[in-house]
């Protein structure tokens, strides 16, 4: 994280002022941490919010300094990818979902929400900078600039808990609450022998998607499950494209790239053999990208099937 040097010294002072606060709410009991954020506090009230809120509270223990020891940086991370996740779903409930639709909200707010970020503690930076400059007033810039703040002091918990925690990975993840997910290979909290929602990063582009695959499934320190149901799925959308590209007189319809966004090109309109042609050439080149996935794929199962057939079966196992 890169941080301004004008703004550091400050930023520091408040770190060990949340941490300090997250010390002392810990000593009234873990389960207080929510209420030291009203605002985010308020996006998980229902009774089907009690996994988020578990979430939460066990992510600001880690960044929080209330373990006996210092984290592992792999439980920091963890942890921030979990906040992450649920300062994500916080923002929708609380700023997105009530104002972006109401007619009654000035439009020039709802402009200037769209450009509102909070990922990183530059991204809340210019988006506070850009709700003071606007000249806009009144409760609904007050209600985003509360929860912009309050996931600002959650960042900089994170980054002070990074900076302390112990490098190299603990010898047993799962008796620290991670696991290493069957999709994307990524170690990330692990409920109920499940995976928590995070983000898929592609094996070999790098791109993102908002749910991985792997959420569904017991991390590979449980079982190889997820991972053998990944593979068969890559397999057979391989095999399909491979299909595709055997006989291409059979495609009728082609994606077509527009102004507006991603149209289709049907079979005898104008364009569509160079389209098709086109559309060929880069099924083949996905074939080319799933084939060395695959490969990456079984080389991962092959070692996770080796390891766990040779750790001892514990109680419960």
């Amino acid at each position: 994280m890169a941080l301004r040097s004008s703004t550091f010294c400050a930023k520091q002072l408040l770190v060990r002022q949340l941490v300090q606060i997250h010390r002392t709410l810990g000593n009234m009991g873990k389960s207080k941490i929510l209420k030291s954020f009203p605002r985010l506090q308020k996006a998980f009230q229902s009774a089907e919010d009690e996994d988020f809120r578990d979430q939460f509270e066990s992510a600001m223990n880690t960044v929080s300094g209330f373990g006996e020891e210092k984290p592992y940086k792999v439980e920091v991370k963890a942890a921030d990818n979990s906040l992450k996740e649920l300062t994500d779903i916080a923002w929708q409930r609380l700023i997105k979902d009530p104002y972006a639709g109401d007619d009654a909200v000035d439009p020039d707010i709802k402009k200037l929400f769209l450009r509102l970020k909070h990922g990183s503690v530059e991204q809340i930076e210019r988006s506070l900078t850009l709700l003071a400059d606007s000249g806009k007033h009144g409760k609904v810039i007050s209600a985003a600039w509360e929860v912009l703040k309050e996931i600002e002091g959650i960042h900089w918990s994170v980054f002070s808990a990074s900076e302390s925690a112990k490098k190299g990975t603990p010898p047993d993840l799962l008796s620290r609450g991670l696991g290493t997910c069957s999709c994307c290979f990524g170690e990330f909290h692990v409920r109920n022998e499940k995976m928590v929602r995070h983000g898929q990063r592609k094996i070999q582009d790098y791109m993102w998607s908002p749910t991985c695959y792997g959420v569904a499934y017991p991390p590979l320190e449980i079982s190889t499950q997820g991972l053998e149901e990944f593979i068969g799925r890559y397999e057979r959308g391989r095999e399909q494209l491979i299909a595709e590209i055997a006989d291409p007189e059979a495609i009728q319809t082609v994606p077509l790239k527009t102004k507006e966004g991603v149209g289709k090109l049907n079979r005898g309109e104008a364009g569509f053999d160079k389209a098709l042609d086109a559309y060929v050439v880069k099924l083949k080149r996905d074939v080319q990208d799933m084939t060395a996935d695959l490969e990456i794929l079984r080389d991962r199962l092959e070692h996770w099937s080796s390891k766990l057939s040779n750790e001892p079966k514990g109680p419960g196992r």
